[in-house]
């Protein structure tokens, strides 16, 4: 029985649709969250998720009674768990307080509220120094009851608390469980007022910036704290230095208490250290979708984080050498995973170094490759070459064809961004593959068209590029990518160029592997054909010489007449000849379609969402399809000649309905939801008794697209022309987001909660107390108290304040913020002074008392200003609410205690459409003002 007739390249186009297929797959299997394990090595999972429905069962913002109960637990927890083990020591802290002046140039003065844990060390030498800090924070925003942010970190530090009681290291654990990371990373700041922050040295901050799935070492200070993810213990390691890049360019905009341990206050107090945190799901982060049933991977999920920081940290306590210089610049890390089991870890500078060498390297050795064949064999190099400039020009159609392919998806992305920008919110996948395969049908039909034969007389080998010619240009151009990336390492500590390292260093075995198959073509040229002149052997040659895959089928006057054919053992090799491109493919394709591969899953499950927050849509466009490129880059050399024309055909219907889709599908969904950000605020006038309501009005910032025709026209109270008032401006934070504000009725007015014999004495709520006095020609003493909150402000409209200083009542153990005694080295008063002061206690309604400077000089800027009031100083007094009645449902507190309501929000939480969710804007979602002058 004869063999069946397959199609044309059928089993080298099935080869290389293998080699994608499979990678592919590989790497997205390896993205999922692994098993559960049975054996736990110490490690309760059961207990910790237990604890997490405790702490993380409603929101819990600094801000309100259910923090107070969640530190309450935490604490009375770790005290029963580790009683009775004196080298464990646990405090309360409620001392330490601190007052600076945040990089926002906002003056800031916190009461901490932090929970301490310090388990010495074995070793005398390390329990006063070179200790290890655990970090999370267990404070929630008011919008969410904060599962993954950072509930599940906290859950993890408690059950390691529990473990290291048992299982003693080398060096001193300190833990801290900080409150207050939500509203300006203040819980951390007030740790380094703590004497036992002189204790670390390195530091290990668990966060979550998104809604589960895998956490991911997200960023690091140094190159020593990372070798911790190499440890045996670390099963699953996940980490990735283009994360780094990411938060060091604000592409993703959060804040950690990571950037707080690294440059501690400017006195030498920095520690080195990584940030360990969730990343997928970001459009549920900080809404009611961080929740127990909304957290991606659940108990997987917490299983993968505890795992994780039990063996790095164990690690990094253990560890031998004390050498914190370690840590200096010079040192940071790049660093990778690859299919969830291999983590690779190495120093910028061994990369640049490393990568300078091949760039000088790789083609020297591809030269010398090259010229082999004209030492080896004697021949005339114009009989085994081509022309000169139709060898330029074969090469060129290679960048032709990548500058066409270029535009194509320039266009593609102009067409996203102008039709439906928001779609890979929530299809990136289906955006991912409208680049690929557009990718892919643009470098088919640039070189298909490029070597179209319009020459009778022109041989296939003459007008097309060949296999080998397009793999020594694709190498040219990650030679080229390479080069640039060196530089961006160099001058601007971008890391995450190591895939070019890999491409460039694949491509170039690829292209020995070229130069050697050109050396075994020229030495059978040089015995396998006898011809009857020497214009026929050179034409023979040539066409020999060339890749196989080119077949001269054309017939010319220059064509020889009598060509004797090969004897039959130099067909067989011709034959075997046809595997050399195997191996070259084998090379060429794996490797960089691996690195590549996890970045762009990287990029997709971390960027793809933050649109709401406000990044720019064609930084995230431009990044899919720059890596969608590449992708499709390494099959480029065989796309011409291997690729059936079933498969290209294929792919133009997958382009086209995926595009199609991607440009008319609606971009939200509930389990992909649009983000917008809310704050109610009330103008009040100051009276002895009574606050009475001048303005209520409610704000919403999010997608301009959107947000007034889809989302807050759901909500009823915008429907009222006579109160509503809607007036939407861009937004000063982005430019793809607008706030729109609409009048309020009275019947959404908030109430601050109190007392309820309080309540019953006063129609209309006192939100808030303040007295302003002069001191002095240039300054001010603000007395300012708010009910049932622990969080005011002050703002100064007319002019900056140079210092201030907040005096809080005589209690043991308080320290008195004063920052014109006590600015910290590494936040500095501003020259110019800076216009909000940040005031917040650890008591609720506690009085505030404020005393303030300004310069004679340092007005609004009015030149016809009168001489008496050229010195006046007016602004905003303001206090924050951010608990409201539906998410204190269960709280148990005091009977004769009435918690806040906010019934503005509560009409958010049941209007507002199911694809989208709501997020707090700033710190309170509530903020009650009244003007002053003095």
């Amino acid at each position: 029985m004869s063999a069946p007739n397959l199609p044309k390249n059928f089993l080298s186009s099935a080869f290389l649709v293998a080699l994608y297929a499979g990678v592919f797959t590989a790497v997205l299997r390896s993205n999922s969250l692994p098993e559960i394990p049975d054996k736990k090595d110490g490690l309760n999972l059961d207990e910790a998720y237990f604890n997490l429905h405790q702490i993380a069962s409603q929101p819990h913002p600094v801000n309100s009674y259910a923090n107070d109960i969640v530190r309450k637990y935490i604490l009375d927890y770790l005290r029963n768990e580790t009683a009775g083990y004196e080298h464990v020591e646990v405090v309360d802290d409620l001392t330490s307080n601190i007052t600076w002046v945040a990089n926002s140039g906002h003056g800031v003065s916190f009461e901490g509220s932090n929970i301490l844990v310090k388990v010495a060390g074995t070793e005398p030498e390390y329990r006063e120094k070179g200790g290890v800090l655990f970090s999370a924070h267990f404070d929630s925003v008011p919008t969410g009851p904060g599962v993954t942010d950072d509930g599940m970190g906290v859950v993890t530090l408690m059950e390691l608390v529990r473990y290291l009681a048992t299982h003693r290291t080398k060096r001193t654990a300190v833990f801290n469980i900080n409150n207050g990371e939500e509203d300006g990373l203040k819980g951390a700041f007030a740790f380094l007022r703590h004497p036992w922050s002189k204790i670390t040295e390195t530091f290990f901050n668990l966060e979550g910036a998104a809604a589960g799935a895998r956490p991911i070492l997200f960023r690091s200070t140094s190159m020593a704290p990372v070798l911790s993810f190499k440890e045996k213990g670390v099963l699953h390691p996940h980490g990735n230095v283009l994360s780094a890049d990411a938060f060091s360019r604000r592409v993703i905009k959060s804040r950690t208490d990571y950037t707080v341990y690294e440059y501690g206050l400017g006195d030498g107090s920095g520690m080195e250290g990584i940030d360990f945190a969730f990343y997928q799901g970001r459009s549920s982060y900080h809404t009611k979708y961080d929740s127990i049933p909304g957290a991606k991977g659940g108990k997987k999920a917490l299983w993968a984080m505890m795992e994780t920081t039990r063996a790095a940290g164990v690690s990094l306590l253990n560890r031998e050498e004390d050498d914190h210089d370690r840590g200096r610049p010079a040192d940071a890390a790049v660093y990778f995973d690859v299919f969830d089991k291999f983590f690779f870890v190495f120093t910028q500078r061994s990369l640049f170094n490393f990568n300078a060498a091949l760039l000088i390297v790789g083609p020297v050795i591809l030269l010398v490759l090259h010229r082999a064949p004209e030492c080896m064999f004697k021949s005339s190099s114009r009989a085994h070459s081509c022309v000169q400039l139709a060898c330029i020009w074969r090469c060129l159609k290679f960048w032709v064809a990548f500058v066409a392919a270029g535009v194509a998806q320039a266009l593609l992305i102009c067409g996203y961004l102008s039709f439906n920008p928001f779609i890979i919110h929530s299809s990136p996948f289906v955006v991912l593959v409208s680049h690929l395969s557009l990718a892919y049908l643009s470098f088919k039909a640039a070189l298909s068209f490029l070597s179209m034969d319009i020459d009778p007389n022109t041989t296939a080998n003459q007008h097309g590029p060949s296999r080998q010619t397009l793999l020594i240009q694709t190498y040219n151009l990650s030679w080229l990518l390479l080069a640039l990336g060196n530089i961006a390492l160099d001058k601007l500590k971008v890391g995450g160029v190591y895939f070019l390292t890999g491409w460039n260093l694949c491509l170039l075995g690829s292209c020995a592997f070229v130069c050697m198959e050109r050396i075994v073509e020229r030495k059978k040229s040089s015995s396998s054909w006898n011809v009857s002149s020497s214009a026929g052997s050179a034409a023979a040659s040539r066409a020999t010489l060339d890749d196989e895959d080119e077949v001269v089928d054309s017939v010319t006057e220059k064509t020889p007449l009598l060509v004797v054919p090969p004897p039959k053992q130099h067909v067989d090799q011709r034959v075997t000849q046809g595997w050399w491109w195997i191996l070259q493919a084998l090379l060429a394709i794996p490797g960089p379609l691996i690195l590549i591969s996890h970045v762009l899953l990287l990029l997709l499950q971390s960027l793809s969402q933050t649109l709401s927050d406000g990044s720019q849509p064609l930084v995230v466009y431009a990044a899919t399809s720059l890596l969608s490129t590449f992708l499709i880059l390494p099959i480029t050399p065989f796309i011409t000649t291997k690729m059936h024309h079933f498969i290209t055909l294929l792919i133009l219907l997958v382009y086209i309905s995926t595009t199609a889709w991607s440009w008319s599908a609606f971009p939200f969904e509930q389990d992909a939801p649009l983000k917008v950000f809310f704050q109610q605020r009330v103008e009040v006038g100051l009276s002895a008794n009574t606050n009475e309501v001048i303005k209520n009005v409610g704000t919403l910032t999010g997608a301009t697209r959107y947000l007034e025709s889809e989302v807050l026209s759901a909500l009823p109270s915008s429907w009222s022309s006579k109160n509503s008032n809607v007036t939407c401006v861009p937004s000063s934070t982005a430019a793809t987001l607008s706030t729109c504000e609409w009048g309020l009725p009275a019947r959404l007015l908030p109430s601050p909660g109190s007392s309820v014999s309080a309540l019953k004495d006063s129609r209309v709520p006192m939100w808030i107390s303040a007295e302003v006095s002069r001191t002095s020609r240039t300054s001010a003493r603000i007395t300012l108290k708010g009910t049932n909150t622990r969080s005011c402000r002050l703002y100064f409209d007319s002019r900056p304040v140079k210092t201030y200083k907040v005096q809080v009542p005589e209690e043991k153990g308080l320290i008195h913020a004063d920052l014109t005694d006590n600015a910290h080295p590494g936040f500095p008063i501003p020259e110019a002074g800076f216009r909000v002061i940040q005031l917040w206690s650890r008591t609720w309604g506690r009085k505030f008392i404020v005393d303030v400077t300004w310069g004679e000089d340092d007005g609004d800027g009015d030149d016809h200003a009168q001489p008496e009031s050229s010195s006046k100083l007016s602004g905003r007094v303001a206090c924050e609410w951010a608990e409201y009645e539906s998410g204190t449902i269960g709280l148990g507190s005091d009977s004769q205690l009435v918690t806040g309501k906010i019934p503005a929000y509560e009409e958010i939480l049941s209007f507002l459409p199911l694809w989208a969710a709501a997020s707090k804007v700033a710190d309170g979602l509530v903020e009650v003002y009244a003007l002053f002058e003095v």
